[in-house]
């Protein structure tokens, strides 16, 4: 199994670096490490090399081998570019990205585009507001998280959303932000469908997926405002998201018990 997940953007110390996982899984819990003889990712506009480097193991089972990945995953590129190639930084929206990797006689490849950024716009319509935002390149769907809302996880195929504005103005934050997320169709494919064991990858079970994100500050409403809104009444379950107990994959990918055997 390999899993792995592009992003541009900055990260949050102390975790300034992405990670991939490469493994054999047998089991939800049964995690075995694999080793590439190669792991080469490149960026198809100019071939350039990317410096993902192997990774070691925090815990080993009771025959000795690796069991269970390091926070993340076992591989991992820095943030910085180095004499071994490019880093986390030099990844950019809208470009496209190749994987080729080599371990224990088998070849997996894979390509990815990463999403352009969103720019999302906020617009006050009568007694209601509205995000909206042009489509992403290469995005095929949107993960909202929205402060003012009591159903703060949405994901949208559309390129809108009314706010609801229903979470109460005393458990806000100070700065209530609109957070939109554009992934890619590898992303969506594999996250939305359980039955699609691979997605942007040939060889291998796992993902090979990209997403980009962006922030809006949201005013807050006055108490006018607030009081000449219409109720919100949401018949969903206050922790239903669309894709249900999927992890956005910015780590590890809720498909473990599937793998490379």
């Amino acid at each position: 199994m390999l899993y792995v997940m592009l992003t541009p953007d900055a990260l949050t110390p102390p975790e300034t670096a992405l990670t991939a996982l490469l493994a054999t899984t047998g089991t939800p819990v049964a995690v075995e490490l694999r080793s590439a003889e190669q792991f080469t990712m490149r960026r198809t506009s100019d071939g350039s090399r990317f410096a993902w480097r192997e990774v070691e193991a925090s815990r080993t089972g009771r025959d000795g081998r690796p069991r269970y990945a390091p926070s993340g995953g076992n591989y991992l590129l820095a943030e910085r570019a180095s004499v071994a190639g490019l880093g986390r930084e030099n990844l950019s929206a809208g470009s496209t990205y190749t994987i080729e990797v080599a371990t224990q006689g088998r070849l997996i490849t894979g390509s990815v585009t990463i999403p352009a950024r969103p720019v999302p716009s906020l617009v006050q319509e009568a007694n209601r507001r509205r995000v909206v935002w042009p489509r992403a390149a290469a995005a095929a769907l949107y993960l909202l998280e929205i402060d003012t809302a009591v159903v703060r996880s949405v994901t949208v195929r559309d390129t809108f959303y009314v706010l609801h504005d229903d979470r109460d103005s005393l458990s806000l934050p100070p700065i209530p932000k609109f957070r939109l997320t554009a992934v890619d169709s590898n992303w969506s494919r594999f996250m939305s469908d359980s039955t699609v064991t691979s997605a942007g990858l040939r060889g291998a079970y796992g993902l090979f997926g990209a997403f980009t994100s962006v922030e809006l500050e949201l005013p807050r409403l006055t108490g006018a405002t607030r009081s000449a809104r219409a109720p919100h009444r949401d018949p969903r379950p206050h922790n239903h998201a669309p894709i249900a107990n999927r992890d956005v994959g910015y780590s590890h990918s809720s498909k473990l018990h599937t793998g490379i055997h």
